[in-house]
């Protein structure tokens, strides 16, 4: 029925990103922690065929067509071999190409992961399946209903008309002939057999010819278009896992880390990191949101750590600062901002501001609240009491996950239209800059300069107030995703959604050039 709702169209994006970014999907679609995002478990018993070079050619090929490996955009080739005397070795290329040479049948134990998501895609195509066939069923069953019934219809209105036209018939001829006792008899017949066909056709109307129009299932629908990951890999084991209390906020360090990067992964955190939003109170309070464990996070820049935790019951999205002292924090999946109060050592939950849609980026500007919705896709300027003051519905956007303002323009960043859309305060569109592949994180500097994180180039461009111009000041990073920039210290920092915990768990700093 209509193709189980068209199949799930969230996996069909990832058909359309095609095998080859398998990793990068899990990681963007799907929230694996180390897992979407849109984010192991067990073994892999794949058997190696005996049947010499060709056969396992073909085996290979299979396993590499069923998971495409370990890292984002990776091409594969053809299968590790080795020679000894007992026959050929198989090695599980993904780590090969790593400079990790392991022997498996198929895949490894460090790459088994990505089997289990096949399965879980099989699940549910295997459901919907399910849920297609006891559709059609149903709709046969009402279709073989309606038929049974008009053909009773039908066949009551034949004999009735053949009936009405054959007395019509009699009546006509002894109307002709003039043969007044038969034509009143035939009246008399015909009078009573009009009384009788009135009561068939009453008893007629009792049958019910429905007539369906399919309508989806209100909860799927809702899910293709709301949720944003497919399930979690939840994380068996970290080494650089913190020793202190669970009460004690400590932020664990990684070695060999460059440029005072921040690891922000807390003894609290059940997952990787997912940084999804940032907003600096002072250049030494960087306040942040960390999606996949559901937690706002206050870093302090200057002792390189994160000082307070606040555990929330949903995720996180984007934060901005209303104050000196509150913040408003995006929950889509309660379609709720949340305000919190921040003080020495302390954030506290506050009011809610219940939204109509999937709420995703913020700003604030002069207490007017700023925010950008992924379902239904539009932007709304709210007063911090709630009232809407005004809504931006238009071709402009399909899914615009964050926005930043000043006191000139409001600045939209959307991935799948692949744009910076500038807006004036009368929400008219100024510029538009379409250079971007994957246009994520916005920041702004005290100057009007444009800062924005491209997660498929793996950059992050400084373009000026108008995004008529811009440069890479950052390259090569694994998945940028939020950015923030002080003015005052000339420091970029931003976060990466890269799959890799090492990358994922740290905040990335950079001196920006010029003057302080």
């Amino acid at each position: 029925m209509a193709n189980a709702i068209r199949r799930l169209q969230a996996l069909g994006e990832v058909e359309r990103w095609g095998r080859a970014h398998t990793v990068r999907l899990m990681w963007r679609l799907l929230y694996i922690t180390p897992l979407s995002a849109e984010h192991g478990l067990g073994t892999s018993n794949m058997v190696q065929p005996s049947g010499g070079m060709a056969e396992t050619h073909k085996w290979w090929r299979h396993a590499v067509m069923a998971v495409s490996g370990r890292k984002a955009g990776m091409h594969f080739k053809s299968p590790t071999l080795k020679s000894s005397g007992d026959g050929l070795k198989v090695f599980c290329l993904p780590c090969d190409r790593d400079g990790e040479r392991l022997a498996a049948h198929g895949f490894c134990k460090n790459c088994h992961e990505h089997l289990y998501i096949k399965e879980f895609r099989k699940e549910i195509n295997q459901r919907l399946d399910e849920l297609e066939v006891q559709a059609e069923r149903r709709a046969h069953e009402t279709l073989r209903e309606n038929f049974k019934n008009l053909n009773k219809i039908e066949t009551a209105c034949n004999e009735t008309t053949s009936s009405i036209q054959k007395s019509a018939d009699k009546i006509k001829q002894y109307n002709i002939s003039k043969q007044a006792d038969e034509l009143f008899i035939e009246l008399k017949c015909a009078e009573q057999m009009l009384k009788e066909y009135d009561k068939t056709f009453a008893d007629l109307s009792n049958f019910d010819i429905k007539e369906y129009n399919f309508k989806p299932n209100e909860t799927i629908f809702t899910l293709l278009k709301q949720e944003t990951f497919l399930g979690r890999l939840a994380l068996t084991a970290l080494n650089t896992e913190c020793t202190a209390p669970a009460s004690q906020i400590e932020s664990n360090q990684f070695p060999g880390k460059e440029n005072g990067d921040i690891c922000v992964k807390t003894s609290q955190d059940k997952f990787s990191c997912w940084i999804t939003g940032m907003t600096l109170l002072t250049p030494e309070l960087l306040i942040i949101t960390d999606f996949l464990n559901s937690a706002v996070k206050v870093v302090d820049t200057s002792s390189q750590s994160v000082s307070v935790q606040l555990q929330l019951d949903v995720e996180p999205w984007d934060i901005t600062a209303v104050t000196n002292i509150e913040l408003a924090v995006t929950l889509p999946h309660k379609q709720v901002i949340q305000f919190l109060s921040i003080s020495t050592n302390t954030l506290l939950k506050k009011r809610q501001l219940k939204v109509d849609g999937d709420c995703r980026g913020i700003s604030c500007y002069q207490r007017k609240l700023v925010v950008s919705f992924n379902n239904p896709v539009k932007v709304q300027i709210f007063q911090r009491n709630g009232t809407v003051l005004n809504t931006i519905e238009n071709e402009l956007f399909r899914s615009p996950l964050y926005i930043t303002t000043n006191n000139q323009f409001i600045y939209v960043s959307d991935w799948k239209m692949k744009t910076v859309t500038i807006l004036n305060w009368q929400y008219e569109e100024i510029a538009n800059n379409t250079s971007m592949d994957d246009p994520k994180g916005i920041s702004l500097s005290d100057d009007g300069t444009v800062f924005v994180s491209d997660g498929v180039r793996n950059v992050i461009e400084e373009m000026s107030g108008d995004c008529s111009a811009g440069e890479v000041v950052r390259k090569d990073l694994k998945y940028p995703f939020a950015v923030c920039f002080c003015s005052k210290t000339r420091k970029l920092y931003y976060s990466c959604h890269s799959g890799d915990f090492k990358v994922d768990n740290v905040l990335k700093i950079f001196k920006v050039p010029g003057k302080i």
